[in-house]
């Protein structure tokens, strides 16, 4: 059995292994971007926060850096990078709360990925994926997912770089999806059942095909936007749970 195959067999679906996960630590776990996540996603100083492929936890280091009575949690399918992001995160342990006298973890880290969260339904102010939906092993279950624990009118807010721009994936944009069909796509909301969701890495990059994505996954009021500024550039995507109780 080669080593790859070892890997697979013996990690939780999505997981790395260790050298994968030290040289990606290395190479992008500190960034620029991180720091700007709060301001990016507008978040609130009371939201519950959840940042799915949280890695060495540096977003969810600068969430709790603006929360008062929030809370942020990272999951993280690789083992390694939650023992990474606890070391870099001395915060990350039991607070108690001024307002209710319970103990509260501000911070947590979970072993989990983003198509089984260990959270509650209705739960979530906001959910984020930062550089790690493409990641994402089952993008069908992870977007149920993420319905699932979000509150009605919680808000899913996907950053990544600016792939659309890159030569070796402009050319999948017109190929992925068509951009008469994209807006149609987003407007309609569809009510039907799922259609097949974009499965490769190469597509889950594509600004248009996460919005046909999240659209066929039932999320509404979904936009993107660029952000650049100084080191930093990023694509925003948001779209919202609906309130299903309000629709009647």
């Amino acid at each position: 059995m080669n080593t790859d195959q070892q890997t697979r067999d013996t990690c939780p679906m999505g997981a790395w292994n260790e050298q994968h996960t030290l040289d990606y630590v290395s190479k992008w776990g500190e960034l620029p971007l991180h720091q700007k996540i709060p301001e990016l996603c507008h978040l609130k100083n009371t939201d519950k926060v959840l940042d799915i492929g949280c890695g060495s936890g540096a977003a969810v280091r600068a969430i709790a850096e603006k929360l008062k009575l929030g809370q942020v949690i990272g999951i993280d399918p690789t083992a390694k990078m939650l023992e990474i992001a606890t070391k870099l995160t001395p915060m990350a342990t039991g607070m108690t709360s001024v307002t209710t006298g319970t103990d509260v973890e501000q911070i947590r880290f979970i072993h989990a990925g983003a198509e089984a969260i260990p959270l509650e339904n209705d739960s979530l102010d906001l959910v984020l994926a930062v550089n790690s939906f493409h990641h994402w092993t089952d993008v069908t279950a992870g977007l149920s997912e993420v319905l699932r624990v979000l509150k009605p009118l919680g808000k899913f807010v996907i950053i990544d770089d600016i792939w659309d721009e890159m030569p070796e994936y402009a050319t999948q944009t017109c190929a992925s999806l068509p951009q008469e069909n994209e807006q149609a796509v987003v407007n309609k909301q569809v009510n039907t059942q799922p259609q097949e969701l974009a499965s490769s890495m190469a597509e889950l990059k594509l600004v248009g095909v996460i919005k046909r994505t999240m659209a066929e996954a039932q999320f509404t009021g979904i936009n993107s936007r660029e952000y650049r500024m100084n080191e930093v550039e990023a694509v925003i995507i948001s779209g919202f749970k609906r309130d299903v109780k309000a629709e009647f």
